[in-house]
């Protein structure tokens, strides 16, 4: 398992004279990294955290929620915020950060195969892009210079951070088929349409039968979405072991084959040398995801797919083309920094009552967004830490908030 150097430098000292004391400050340029849903970004984040801190940056990433209204409820030191997307851009809280000295920046976690132009900061905000396709969908008069990737692009760089868990999962599974849900939403309000809502219902139909139908011959582990319920989940687990442990990158390294719909398991899959099969629904939405696999088009082509067990990563050139294009650039960890190091913002002291904010902002979003809510929002986040693979690092309030050491 890869740990990230314990490696600190050296701060700007100022020493400010206070009666017959001396105080010692350290000053520092600030960056607080948002972070929605743990199993996707975490890790991934995390390492860009590490890129950020040893070049001397104090860190603090966190849920984004909690960590949004810590900065703006506490008047936490100015620094640059980098957000999963850009759909809080025009919140009151971000609104009056930026008053105070705050810059915002987006990397679009989801924004990766679609434009998602509504998700777009605004214009005085700096938009970073995973890939050039990435950049060229936004229609953004954006610079080149602006795609700087995204590690989560490269799992196979990530994937040492994760050898205990892949190793956990073989001996536990041996051999075995995932197959992966993104069509039980926890939170059915995320549906923008009926339509959407009557697709996943027809995928769990349709799944709940291909598992049914192979299980007795494959073995078969079932993998929820984050940000599923447990209804369907509980379905299944009477027919194969149902997984929602770690992030999904060890479970496709493990796997021999990942089977799922409209899901970016296959883009995972296939940087790690993983077949994968999508059952695909004809749904122009997601044609972008479902390419990126072997696609089949009804239940009983793909459960004979399944049950033959001779999977391979044959795929046709343009969709290799593809993967390689909205894979991005390498070293995003390093081309993301740079760009930052560009922005124009103070060094400041340590916020020294940070843990003591948190926990004041976790208990008053409990009150203000309701019982429910918030524990919807912690568990998207999760309980997953990697606290002991990246030491330079203090792990808080379960793993909702992360602060680099100084």
């Amino acid at each position: 398992m890869v740990r990230a150097p314990d490696v600190n430098l050296p701060p700007t000292v100022t020493v400010t004279p206070r009666g017959s004391r001396t105080l010692v400050r350290h000053k520092r340029r600030t960056l607080y990294i948002f972070v929605e849903v743990g199993a996707r970004e975490l890790l991934s984040r995390l390492v860009l955290a590490e890129e950020a801190r040893r070049r001397g940056y104090r860190v603090v990433l966190g849920e984004k929620n909690l960590l949004r209204n810590l900065c703006w409820m506490f008047r936490a030191p100015p620094g640059i915020i980098l957000d999963k997307c850009g759909q809080v851009c025009r919140s009151r809280p971000i609104r009056a950060l930026k008053r105070r000295g705050f810059r915002y920046v987006v990397l679009d976690e989801e924004g990766i195969f679609f434009s998602h132009a509504k998700r777009a900061p605004e214009p005085d905000d700096l938009m970073l892009f995973n890939n050039e396709y990435q950049r060229r969908l936004s229609e953004q008069q954006s610079s080149p210079e602006d795609v700087v990737g995204n590690p989560r692009l490269h799992p196979k760089t990530l994937l040492p951070y994760l050898e205990d868990e892949a190793r956990l999962i073989r001996r536990t599974y041996g051999e075995f088929v995932l197959v992966c849900s993104s069509f039980d939403p926890k939170m059915t309000s995320s549906y923008a349409f009926p339509e959407e809502a009557e697709l996943d219902a027809r995928y769990r139909q349709l799944f709940h039968e291909i598992i049914s139908r192979v299980a007795p011959r494959v073995p078969i582990v079932y993998r929820p979405h984050p940000s599923d319920g447990e209804m369907f989940a509980k379905r299944v687990a009477t027919l194969v072991p149902v997984e929602r442990r770690f992030t999904i990158l060890p479970w496709i390294a493990a796997s021999r084959l990942v089977v799922n719909a409209k899901c970016t398991s296959s883009f995972e899959a296939i940087r790690l040398g993983v077949p994968s099969a999508t059952l695909s629904l004809k749904s122009s939405a997601h044609a972008k995801l479902s390419t990126l696999s072997r696609r089949f088009y009804d239940v009983d082509s793909i459960c004979r797919y399944i049950e033959a067990g001779e999977y391979d990563l044959k795929l046709p050139t343009y969709k290799m083309r593809y993967v390689a294009l909205i894979s991005g650039p390498p070293d995003p960890e390093r081309k993301l920094l740079d760009r930052l190091d560009a922005i124009d913002i103070p060094e400041t002291n340590r916020f020294d009552a940070l843990g003591w904010a948190a926990a004041i902002t976790d208990r008053l979003d409990r009150l203000w967004y309701g019982r429910g809510p918030t524990r919807y929002v912690r568990a998207k986040y999760g309980a997953v830490s990697y606290a002991d693979r990246f030491p330079g690092f203090s792990f808080r309030l379960g793993g909702q908030l992360v602060v680099s050491n100084d």
